[in-house]
């Protein structure tokens, strides 16, 4: 843990709310999620609501 609320959690497969509950599941609950990365593509400083083009070739 970052500090007592703040959990850094590295999955490499996730299922619906997968994340959310395992939180549950040891007693606590999630007030916000961010995905920083999902397959090869990073957020790169990405604000929320903030978006940007992706090139087909990353694909």
């Amino acid at each position: 843990m970052e500090n007592p609320t703040t959990l850094l959690l590295t999955i490499t497969e996730g299922k619906y709310h997968q994340v959310k509950r395992m939180v549950a599941a040891a007693g606590n609950r999630v007030q916000h999620l961010h995905r920083r990365r999902f397959a090869h593509l990073e957020t790169e400083n990405l604000k929320p609501g903030e978006w940007k083009f992706i090139e087909c070739p990353k694909f």
